[in-house]
């Protein structure tokens, strides 16, 4: 996976999260995720994995 994608993914979940106004806690649970997850995902440490 490029890095280019990684970058846009973190930056668009991020936006997509405050233009709610949901937290990252909020996010985690609708996905079914922790919020450590969120927190990499949008720092761009990682990608979500395909289910």
């Amino acid at each position: 996976m490029g890095r280019g994608r990684m970058n846009s993914l973190g930056k668009r979940l991020q936006h997509f999260r405050l233009e709610r106004g949901w937290s990252k806690r909020a996010l985690a649970k609708k996905l079914g995720v922790s919020i450590p997850s969120i927190i990499r995902w949008e720092e761009e440490i990682a990608i979500p994995n395909d289910y």
